[in-house]
């Protein structure tokens, strides 16, 4: 099972992405990077409208995400390799970043004595 920063992230974007990208270029450039699979290739390239094909490509894509996080950062790549994408792929690495960060655990705090002990010579 994926880490779920990926996943949550990229499933709190689809909506965006759905309006934003062009599926016809990206479904093939999915398939061939094996993003996703030849099922969901063929559903993805059959659908009737362009939102549609999103729509099966971006479930197909979280699905794949689902599984294996890295496909996040390949989806990243594959998505950014088409110049007018690039502003996406900045919001959703950023929204990963953001993502992360407030998970982080917070930074270590030393006890009292540490930090009243004299400076070392």
């Amino acid at each position: 099972m994926a880490d779920s920063c990926e996943l949550d992230v990229f499933r709190s974007k689809m909506d965006r992405l759905k309006s934003c990208i062009n599926p016809n270029d990206l479904i093939a450039k999915c398939y061939s990077t094996k993003i996703i699979g030849s099922d969901e290739f063929e559903e993805a390239e059959d659908a009737p409208s362009r939102p549609k094909k999103a729509s099966v490509l971006l479930r197909a894509v979280a699905k794949s995400i689902e599984k294996d996080s890295a496909v996040f950062n390949k989806f990243l790549i594959v998505l950014g390799s088409e110049p007018t994408n690039r502003s996406l792929v900045e919001e959703l690495d950023a929204a990963l970043m953001e993502k992360k960060l407030a998970q982080a655990p917070p930074p270590p705090v030393f006890p009292q004595k540490l930090a009243q002990a004299p400076p070392l010579p």
